[in-house]
């Protein structure tokens, strides 16, 4: 019956002007068609006038007047609109469209049904623009991530639900009870999220929670790569497979940084070129065979947002994608075909999207960014958030930021390399900050950073280096107390 009109795109006129004649008889209809699953807008439909007729409607009917063909009519003079839609003429056609009442949703249907149509093809032809632009060869991974890209806004835009309260209240606890019996299966608390490996960034943090955007910022030489591969290298023992953008090490780099993580293979010795077959043997059978087919590198220098989404939507299309981390966000370049007046407008563009990425494919993105270096004369060695590099988006759009720093390096006016081989082999005091988090609280996890084996480990309580924040630290420094006193004084 409603056929699309030839020799245009796809359309479904006949079925606009018979909504539209009935919505005249039947006003009561607007409002299931607006908030109803079908969430029907003026845009859908492809004829102009029938486009303005309907958004009128919906804006008589929002502001409660009664709607029908007269005071319609008035509207539409009142608006200027009566000639270009039609006048009177146009008006009688609607109501010789008019069919059974009860047929509108159809007619719905039909209308957003070619809408979608409309867009499929519009992008189609753009993908085939680009393809045949001999002027712009482009990239082939780009040209199909941005058709993928689209396929997916077309999936996720049909049609607007708005679930109620309690249907978010049974998702909540039915994730909650998920959890609660992991948690008793394991017989000991365990994080929401993927393990960090590090128990005091979990208890913080509740680990990598799918679907956020970490950011793990500090300043050079602090360690950034060293820890976010010792996470997700602790996440794929743990049996999650991810992929990791390695834009400022190259893949063997990365993999001998995870050779010398351990006590296998001493980094010391590697350096001497002292390191024994024996000793290669033994870290890669500890440190990559467990991981060998869960983690995987990519090392495209200035690789851009759509290639890395790309890429991960063919990793979980083959299963393998349950957490994603990115070296670094400095070192990214957007290939998504716009052109920016600053860096800071590009940079913003990039942790969008991969802000988008990480809920879309519900897998945590752990990405790493430089932090400006203060100036000589700051007072506080401790990060800001403001000193995240190029823009205030990256903060806007992270779900947690963490900060790596070390207040030693400030206090004696060094630099930020270990001054001797006893430092080298020993662990320098550290701290990473939860600076944000949306979901949870924020706060200092002292660590300590070994650098022979460009691993972190939790600082235990009385370590050297600098002072925590902790009272019984504090109280330590000043007079002797005993233990017994200072606790009654604190009125724990």
């Amino acid at each position: 019956m409603m056929e699309s009109t030839p020799n245009l795109p796809p359309n479904a006129i006949e079925a606009e002007e018979a909504l539209l004649g009935g919505l005249l008889l039947e006003q009561s209809m607007i409002d299931k068609l607006i908030s109803g699953s079908i969430h029907l807008q003026a845009e859908h439909f492809f004829h102009t006038p029938n486009a303005t007729i309907f958004g009128l409607l919906c804006r008589m009917r929002d502001e409660g007047r009664t709607v029908d063909v007269i005071t319609a009519t008035e509207e539409l003079k009142a608006a200027g609109a009566y000639d270009k839609v039609g006048g009177s003429r146009y008006l009688t056609r609607l109501f010789e469209r008019v069919g059974d009442p009860g047929s509108i949703p159809h007619y719905a249907e039909l209308i957003v049904g070619a809408f979608r149509r409309r867009q499929l093809e519009r992008l189609c032809l753009q993908a085939l623009r680009s393809i045949k632009d001999e002027q712009k060869p482009g990239d082939t991974e780009v040209i199909r991530a941005e058709l993928e890209s689209g396929l997916i806004a077309l999936n996720t835009s049909n049609g607007i639900e708005t679930p109620s309260i309690g249907t978010h209240l049974d998702k909540y606890m039915a994730d909650y009870r998920a959890y609660q019996k992991r948690v008793q299966a394991a017989g000991h608390w365990i994080p929401k999220g993927i393990t960090t490996g590090l128990s005091a960034l979990d208890r913080k943090t509740h680990g990598l929670i799918p679907g956020e955007l970490v950011i793990l910022a500090a300043r050079p030489s602090m360690g950034k790569t060293s820890l976010a591969t010792q996470i997700v290298t602790s996440a794929a023992l743990s049996g999650k497979a991810g992929v990791i953008f390695s834009m400022e090490m190259d893949g063997p780099s990365l993999v001998g940084r995870m050779l010398m993580s351990g006590r296998e293979l001493p980094a010391s010795k590697v350096w001497e070129a002292e390191a024994t077959h024996e000793e290669f043997v033994a870290a890669a059978t500890a440190r990559i065979k467990p991981v060998m087919h869960l983690m995987h590198i990519n090392e495209i220098a200035g690789i851009g947002e759509l290639k890395v989404r790309a890429i991960c939507r063919q990793r979980q299309s083959e299963g393998k994608l349950d957490w994603v981390m990115l070296d670094y966000l400095q070192l990214m370049n957007s290939d998504g075909g716009d052109r920016f007046a600053n860096r800071n407008l590009e940079i913003g563009r990039i942790t969008g999207s991969l802000k988008k990425l990480a809920r879309e494919l519900n897998v945590p993105v752990l990405l790493i960014s430089q932090l400006r270096r203060p100036s000589n004369e700051k007072a506080n060695w401790k990060p800001q958030l403001s000193e995240l590099r190029d823009s205030g988006a990256i903060e806007q759009d992270a779900d947690q930021v963490w900060f790596i720093w070390r207040k030693e390096f400030k206090d004696k006016g060094r630099n930020d390399e270990p001054a001797s081989l006893d430092e080298f082999r020993a662990g320098i005091p550290c701290w990473v900050t939860v600076e944000k988090n949306r979901n949870g609280p924020t706060g200092d996890i002292p660590l300590e950073f070994v650098k022979a084996q460009t691993r972190f480990t939790v600082r235990k309580k009385g370590s050297g280096g600098m002072q925590s924040h902790n009272k019984p630290r504090e109280a330590k420094q000043g007079r002797l107390k005993s233990f017994d006193k200072w606790e009654k004084e604190q009125n724990f």
